[in-house]
């Protein structure tokens, strides 16, 4: 019997469930986006759901504690919504806490939960709590958008990539923590993993345009979730890593390792950032909104990087479930797989 691979769970529901027994009010089958999209009257509705159940980078690095779970199973779901455009309407969580767990435990967890709602002014609606063997949390998001969503099956050849901002942080922030750097990176590595900032601006102004034929947030590492949106499009696409948003912090974690600063961007992913493909007409328009062009979409099913002129293969792994290391040791493993084939 194979083992059960997440990734390959898509394909094992499409083989139950048909395209054909879809209501006309709903707009996306099993992969076709990180929502689940349907239409009632004038309004679209997004709908995911996201788990928080391995180890954390907070966890294993020591900087976090049930509230910084809190904050990043309630931004990993608002994240989804942002990358398909819409705009977080509300929230459900489902938790499971070990037995013996204190009042206090489960009160951190929630007030995590709580800090990012309130950013967005959307509540907490429902839910469930149960105890068992291991900590699990699930997050359910709720998005509305007056505006076509960002669906990542709509890719068009010629569109170009854009990212609403800087990629491969969280990344060097597992390989380098425990690196010898100053305070001032330390302080900027533990804010990376415990307040996470979601583009919601950007891509509301975006929206509101009604220019955007496909988006998707990146939380597997570039090249993993851009072969997503590639595949669900039936395109390829090809990305100038000079032109990937870089911190300058990374850049320290880079000369350490004398890996090329634009890998961090395609290892284990984590930044809470997007990518967004429009016609190349509404280049100025991405531009002023503070997107980032990186890369355009293709006939062409091949996935390509573009390093100053030297074309060569897209690393696309990213992160996967079934790769049994911590969050660190998996950016670190892929980081190594990246510079070797570079």
């Amino acid at each position: 019997m194979n083992r059960l691979d997440p990734d390959k769970a898509p394909k094992l529901i499409r083989e139950l469930f048909s395209n054909s027994a879809i209501d006309p009010s709903i707009k996306t089958n099993i992969d076709d986006d990180d929502c689940a999209v349907f239409k009632i009257g004038k309004l679209y509705y997004g709908i995911t759901t996201d788990f928080l159940n391995s180890k954390t980078i907070a966890e294993e690095l020591d900087i976090g504690s049930f509230r910084e779970f809190g904050r990043l199973v309630a931004a990993a779901n608002l994240s989804d919504l942002i990358g398909s455009g819409f705009k977080p309407y509300a929230f459900l969580l489902s938790v499971m806490l070990k037995k013996g767990s204190s009042d206090s435990d489960f009160k951190e967890l929630m007030k995590g939960v709580k800090e990012v709602l309130d950013t967005f002014e959307i509540s907490l609606i429902g839910g469930d709590t149960k105890l068992g063997k291991e900590f699990s949390v699930a997050g359910f998001g709720i998005g509305i958008s007056e505006y076509k969503p960002f669906l990542k099956k709509n890719a068009k050849e010629g569109d170009l990539i854009f990212t609403t901002g800087e990629l491969g942080s969280t990344c060097a922030v597992a390989i380098g923590y425990n690196a010898i750097f100053d305070k001032n990176w330390r302080r900027w590595a533990t804010q990376v993993v415990v307040d996470p900032s979601l583009p919601f601006k950007k891509t509301s102004h975006l929206a509101k345009k009604n220019i955007c034929n496909c988006g998707t947030d990146i939380s597997d590492g570039l090249g993993r979730d851009l072969n997503d949106l590639c595949r669900s499009s039936n395109v390829g696409a090809i990305v100038d890593v000079d032109k990937i948003p870089i911190n300058s912090q990374v850049h320290l974690v880079s000369r350490k390792l004398d890996i090329e600063p634009w890998s961090f961007a395609f290892g284990i992913g984590g930044d809470f950032e997007s990518i967004v493909c429009v016609s190349p007409k509404h280049k100025d328009t991405l531009v002023s909104l503070g997107f980032t062009l990186i890369g355009e979409i293709t006939k062409e099913k091949d996935m390509l990087i573009n390093n100053y002129g030297k074309i060569s293969a897209m690393p696309i792994k990213g992160h996967n479930d079934l790769f049994k290391k911590s969050f660190s040791g998996e950016a670190s493993h892929l980081l190594k797989e990246i510079k070797n084939n570079d």
